[in-house]
Parts: C-alpha cells; sequence; structure tokens
C-alpha cells in the first residue's frame, strides 16, 4: 500500500479540485436559474433554460453525485486497493459506491480511508490469499466431473479449474471465461504478492495474457504451467513449490471459513 507524501500531496490536490469544482457546478445551476428566471419574465412563461432539470439544487446535487462516484473510483485506482484486496471485498467497494454510500469526499474522510487500508493491509493480503487457497481447492468433483489432481485440503502441485476456458471460434487458441477472469486474475496478484514482486501493472495478468496469446493452448508464465481444453478446463501446474508452501501456509488456517 504506498502511503508516501507523494500520494497523500496528490490525494489532497484532488480533493481541493473536486470542492472547488462542485461548488463552480452549484454556482452554475444559480446562474442557470436566474437566467431563466430573467428570460421567462422578459419573453414568455414558455422559455425553458433548464428545461427537465426542475430544481436546481436537486439538479446540481445528481450532477455533482455522479462525479462523487468517478472520484471515489479515481482515489482508490491511486492507492491500488484493487490490486491486492480480494474480488468480494472489492465488489462490495464498487457496489457501495455505485450507490452512493461512500462517506462524503473530505480530506479527513479520504485521510482515514486510507490509513485504515494501510493498517489492516496484512489482513487484506491474508484475505486474498484465502479467497485464492478456495480457488486453487475446488475439490475432486466439480461440473459433474472428477479430477483427482485436485485436493480439498490443500494446494498441490497442479489443480483442474472447470469453465475457466472457452476455445475460440475464430483464429484458433483460447480466451479466459468472462465470468472467471476476475479469479484467474486474483490468482496472479496473490503470486506475485507471496513472491514479494508487489502488485501486477494493470488490471490483467500475465496468466490471462499467455492463455489468450497462445495458439495451441499450452504455455506457462513465471509461476503456472497450463493447458487449455475444449471442454472448458484449465490445467494449472505450479512452477514455484515455494509459493504454494506459503499460500497453504497463511491460508490454510483460514480453511474452517470455507467449509
Amino acid at each position: 500500500m504506498n502511503t508516501d507524501l507523494a500520494i497523500r500531496k496528490t490525494l489532497t490536490d484532488l480533493v481541493a479540485i473536486y470542492d472547488f469544482e462542485c461548488e463552480r457546478i452549484r454556482h452554475a445551476y444559480d446562474d442557470l436559474a436566474a437566467a431563466e428566471t430573467s428570460l421567462r419574465a422578459a419573453f414568455s412563461d414558455y422559455v425553458r433554460v433548464l428545461d427537465g432539470y426542475g430544481d436546481t439544487k436537486r439538479a446540481a446535487d445528481r450532477i455533482i453525485a455522479g462525479i462523487t462516484k468517478k472520484a471515489w473510483e479515481s482515489i482508490l485506482g491511486m492507492i491500488e486497493l484493487r490490486k491486492i484486496a480480494s474480488v468480494k471485498r472489492w465488489n462490495e467497494i464498487t457496489e457501495s459506491i455505485e450507490k452512493g454510500e461512500m462517506p462524503a469526499l473530505t480530506l479527513e474522510n479520504v485521510y482515514n480511508l486510507l490509513q485504515a487500508y494501510a493498517q489492516n493491509s496484512g489482513e487484506i493480503v491474508r484475505e486474498a490469499c484465502l479467497e485464492v487457497f478456495v480457488i486453487l481447492t475446488p475439490g475432486q468433483k466439480q461440473s459433474g466431473q472428477r479430477f483427482k489432481t485436485n485436493s480439498r485440503y490443500g494446494v498441490g502441485k497442479s489443480c483442474i479449474l472447470p469453465m475457466y476456458v472457452d476455445h475460440k471460434s475464430w483464429g484458433g487458441g483460447f480466451q479466459v471465461s468472462h465470468y472467471r477472469r476476475a479469479d484467474l486474475v486474483q490468482v496472479d496478484r496473490v503470486f506475485h504478492a507471496l513472491d514479494g514482486k508487489g502488485v501486477i501493472d494493470g488490471y490483467t495478468s500475465p496468466i490471462c495474457d499467455a492463455i489468450e496469446g497462445c495458439k495451441t493452448g499450452s504455455g506457462k508464465t513465471d509461476y503456472f504451467a497450463f493447458n487449455c481444453y475444449q471442454n472448458g478446463n484449465l490445467h494449472l501446474r505450479f512452477l514455484r513449490p515455494d509459493l504454494v508452501t506459503a499460500l497453504n501456509a497463511l491460508a490454510g488456517d483460514g480453511y474452517s471459513l470455507k467449509s
């Protein structure tokens, strides 16, 4: 979690811009309302400057609410929470943003949020590890198929993930299933974090890129060797046993949560 002075200064600047421009938007709507009142008095009650918006305060609030959502998304992107949070935690955060349930966008609230995630970064990472542990231990029977390579009690040397890839109907090769992409990206993120490589740049991952850039359906990255099959199964073999051991150690104690 990046909490250095440069990030804090940038966050301070962003909140200042947000405050200034939101106030300017409110003044602009007040000016439009005044212009409409003057024009209607001079010419006709049918003159409309704010047609369809109704009350100017509610109109400004509606516009600012949309801006606030984008501002929170941008700030969370700056502190790179998406790259270390579990999929479940991130979905809850984005749902809060979309519903307008985040706290008011003030400098105090932004700093409090930043500090809270910095103080709890270890637990956030462990939560992500537990999520990946569950993904990689799907049980021996999935979607009516039995996979002897899968264990319910720990990540082993390899595993089979059913319905994780789709065969491309054009150009050959495979693509990661839209419904499973977030899970596979999360697996890659956790392995990078366990290897001390920090967070992955961007919002895809080397394993997804390798799968979709491979014509044969077989390949490898720094952490995984993979084989894709037309029945949708993705076979993963783990190339770093030390990271698998670390994952099992971090997430294994939380196995009872999975049960």
